[in-house]
């Protein structure tokens, strides 16, 4: 083998790598534009996410100002409760003053009573010795 052979068989072999590695390059080309399109998949997806992300973020400011509001609302009804427990307590102490005044009105019919029914037989008795009839009450 000449010089010139070897030289034509190096240049063929080198030819053959460059094929091999244009091929190469070829195939690493056509997976990054699959990945750039999956990327720009990836991308679309983000966006998307995105505004859900800050339609969410809106629902829950929403939702915090009804809470704030529904906790103004709480507040007022337990000043109103505190209201309504000072009322009843108030209730409770004048009926315990009126159920005072009720013993002492039951106490005093049973005097009253007993001092009626003495006075009728007084007058059984009165009415029995003189002969005049009282009408009985």
């Amino acid at each position: 083998m000449n010089s010139e052979e070897k030289i034509l068989l190096i240049l063929t072999s080198i030819q053959g790598q460059i094929n091999r590695m244009q091929a190469q390059m070829e195939e690493m080309r056509t997976e990054i534009k699959d990945m750039q399109v999956e990327i720009k998949e990836i991308q679309t997806e983000i966006k998307d996410m995105q505004v859900e992300i800050k339609e969410m973020q809106t629902e829950i400011r929403g939702m915090q100002v009804e809470i704030k509001e529904m906790q103004t609302e709480i507040k007022g009804m337990q000043v109103e409760i505190r209201g309504v427990q000072t009322e009843i307590m108030g209730m409770k102490s004048e009926m315990k003053e009126m159920n005072g005044k009720l013993d002492d009105l039951i106490e005093a019919h049973e005097v009253t009573r007993s001092c009626v029914n003495g006075i009728l037989e007084w007058t059984d008795k009165v009415s029995a010795v003189h002969d005049f009839p009282i009408p009985r009450i």
